[in-house]
């Protein structure tokens, strides 16, 4: 059994709302904290994961998620389910520091299927 090794470097804000307005995000889960929704994924090279600001409004049918920055982040797939994205997400709000209460995912992805449906 070969080891996995995950380097998380690069910790920098994302650009500005206004230079980056609309996001594609991959591979991605809702957390919840006490009294928000968060958005974590991956943008479009694979390697850079985002934990959003809260989530303000989530689209379901057409699966675009608002958030209080103002940015628009589109979920593209279905959630992220394999070890690797959900070890790196989950090493992302640890070293964010994000009081993490519940992974919301299945609630908000069911709730879309339904949507789409």
């Amino acid at each position: 059994m070969s080891a996995l090794w995950i380097g998380l470097s690069n910790g920098r804000d994302a650009p500005a709302v206004s230079s980056q307005p609309r996001v594609v995000i991959h591979n991605w889960r809702v957390i919840r904290t006490e009294s928000e929704l968060h958005l974590a994924g991956f943008l479009e090279n694979g390697a850079t994961c985002r934990i959003t600001t809260a989530i303000a409004h989530i689209s379901l049918p057409s699966r675009l998620v608002l958030t209080a920055s103002g940015r628009t982040y589109e979920l593209m797939g279905s959630p992220a389910s394999d070890a690797a994205p959900l070890g790196v997400i989950a090493l992302r709000v640890l070293q964010l520091g994000l009081p993490v209460h519940q992974d919301a995912t299945s609630e908000i992805w069911s709730a879309m299927q339904s949507a789409m449906s």
